[in-house]
């Protein structure tokens, strides 16, 4: 596994994380990065900040469905 790559256990877990918290989801939908990686375990933010850095990486993670459907939720303030 490349080490900016998160894997799809944690993923999964970041996105539930992010429908589920009240905070994150308002940090996301204001557009708040900083505040959504505050929330998240050290570890987790930088890769999360890895992944933001690297080009290729973004647009692999912004294709995923898992992402496209919470866009959507935020989209819709869901």
């Amino acid at each position: 596994m490349n080490r900016r790559e998160i894997p799809q256990e944690k993923l999964g877990e970041l996105l539930r994380m992010a429908g589920s918290n009240p905070q994150v989801k308002k940090n996301l939908q204001q557009g708040n990065l900083e505040g959504v990686l505050k929330s998240l375990p050290a570890q987790d933010a930088q890769t999360v900040r890895n992944i933001l850095s690297d080009p290729k990486q973004l647009q692999s993670l912004l294709a995923s469905p898992q992402v496209q459907q919470l866009i959507k939720q935020l989209k819709n303030g869901k």
